[in-house]
């Protein structure tokens, strides 16, 4: 069953999911240290600002209303540490999360 989210973030968090998965290099594009709601900025497809459709501020509207903590969906520890690290895109849960919403 496909998950009832738009388009724009589908492609952005397949996006993600890619770069994750192909290494996740730092900064191309996204950030090794920002979660998912954060790492939107660094998203190339949709615009900061749009006369129309969709804009990085509405995706990451939509994105973080699918979380019951949007500041730290998967912990406020897991998150603290991940980003001293630089390591968010290493987390299991946000991986899987991320997978489901895909399906």
């Amino acid at each position: 069953m496909t998950n009832q989210i738009s388009n724009e973030l589908r492609d952005y968090l397949q996006s993600w999911l890619d770069w994750v998965e192909d290494g996740a290099p730092h900064e191309k594009p996204y950030s090794r240290v920002l979660g998912l709601c954060n790492n939107v900025e660094n998203y190339s497809k949709v615009d900061l600002f749009s006369t129309k459709g969709i804009t990085k501020t509405d995706l990451n509207i939509e994105l973080c209303s699918m979380f019951n903590d949007a500041t730290y969906p998967f912990g406020t520890a897991n998150y603290s540490y991940r980003a001293f690290a630089a390591i968010q895109h290493l987390d299991e849960e946000r991986i899987a999360w991320v997978k489901e919403q895909l399906k």
